[in-house]
């Protein structure tokens, strides 16, 4: 049961604190009043898609905190032991979920930072929402599989939890394997480019100086215009003139 929701700078809240007793509690008021706010923070906190436009105007951050009474339900109990998680001593559990204006949200359960498909799925363990057109959590295969296999009582739980950490080894070292793989493929793959390269290289036939010459080469193409002008000025100077004014005339 959510007994107490904290909502900062989400859209037109500034700071909201909702005490929810036991029992059935009613949000009522006029259109406009606020009441799909109240809502919709309670969504975000079940972890619904969330952007930096719900951020209140000159804020920031925006934070959604919610302090659930963690119900003694086995399927959530187990989900928070494999998770590695538990409930507070008193029996609750918090969720906050905060949206900054960078785009990066943060995920908390207890206080620990968890990833949006755990703080998701340990959500619908504790609120259900029913709307237009919103799915009901009992159609989710997941809980239906941890209501099935609540029934079976503590020890099957158990060996529930035995045969998920067996899987989750061996979901890592499959992916152990698969990093070997490729970084052996990737080994392959350099060594024929290394090859080719040194084939490349030996044929070649580079020599001591080379280099040097291929610049020099380079500088004396690069100015074959220069030469090409100056050398037709010389012709002319030499030859190229009329009137017995050329060098080789006047010579003559």
């Amino acid at each position: 049961m959510l007994a107490n929701l904290y909502v900062e700078n989400l859209a037109l809240i500034e700071r909201l604190e909702l005490e929810l007793g036991p029992g059935f509690n009613v949000l009522t008021g006029e259109t406009g009043a606020g009441k799909s706010l109240v809502v919709d923070a309670v969504n975000l906190l079940l972890g619904a898609r969330a952007s930096g436009e719900l951020i209140r105007a000159g804020a920031e951050r925006a934070v959604v905190q919610g302090i659930f009474l963690c119900p003694a339900a086995p399927p959530l109990v187990s989900r928070l032991a494999e998770l590695g998680l538990a409930p507070e001593p008193d029996g609750t559990i918090v969720l906050s979920r905060e949206l900054n204006r960078s785009g990066r949200n943060l995920c908390r359960v207890g206080g620990r930072v968890v990833g949006l498909g755990v703080y998701q799925e340990l959500g619908r363990f504790l609120v259900d929402v029913h709307g237009q057109h919103e799915h009901q959590s009992l159609l989710e295969p997941q809980a239906q599989l941890l209501l099935l296999d609540s029934f079976g009582g503590q020890a099957l739980l158990a060996a529930r939890r035995e045969v998920s950490a067996a899987w989750q080894r061996w979901q890592e070292a499959a992916a152990l394997l698969a990093d070997w793989q490729r970084q052996e493929e990737e080994e392959e793959r350099l060594k024929e480019l290394w090859a080719y390269q040194v084939a490349e290289i030996d044929a070649a036939r580079l020599r001591p100086g080379e280099e040097e010459e291929l610049e020099a080469e380079a500088r004396l193409l690069a100015a074959v215009e220069q030469l090409a002008a100056a050398t037709t000025g010389a012709y002319q100077l030499l030859y190229g003139g009329t009137g017995e004014t050329s060098a080789y005339d006047l010579i003559n």
